[in-house]
């Protein structure tokens, strides 16, 4: 295992992984931006008065921001692994963990999302036979 621990990738493997953390740095950025520009809206309708039509920007602004801070953390052990002498693996084990967390997130949305539709549809065909 302690060979294992302090395997060390080559030169062209460091281009890689500094290459997807820099695009995964990039590609966080954005999510917590929309995350911001999402509670900036969620905040100003509160404030005139439009709360009910506000938490589907909250829950947004929370969503994209969550994405956002778990892939940054990815990205930065990414560019551990570059960084690095001897510590590749579990840096490698954690970006990879942070990734799982990422992608874990994503799949739970879209399930709440796609089980969410089916119960529009059911309810839709339901009123339409009425």
């Amino acid at each position: 295992m302690e060979q294992l621990r302090s395997y060390e990738l080559d030169g062209k493997a460091n281009t890689v992984l500094a290459s997807l953390a820099g695009a995964m740095r990039f590609v966080a950025v954005i999510h917590v931006v929309l995350g911001a520009i999402y509670g900036v809206v969620t905040v100003l309708g509160v404030m005139s008065g439009h709360v009910a039509a506000t938490l589907g920007g909250a829950l947004q602004a929370i969503y994209y921001l969550a994405l956002g801070v778990i892939l940054s953390g990815a990205a930065v052990y990414f560019r551990k692994i570059v960084d690095s002498h001897g510590q590749d693996i579990p840096y490698l084990m954690v970006a990879l963990d942070r990734l799982r967390r990422y992608f874990n997130l994503q799949r739970m949305i879209i399930l709440i999302l796609l089980g969410l539709a089916l119960v529009a549809i059911v309810l839709a065909v339901l009123l339409m036979q009425r």
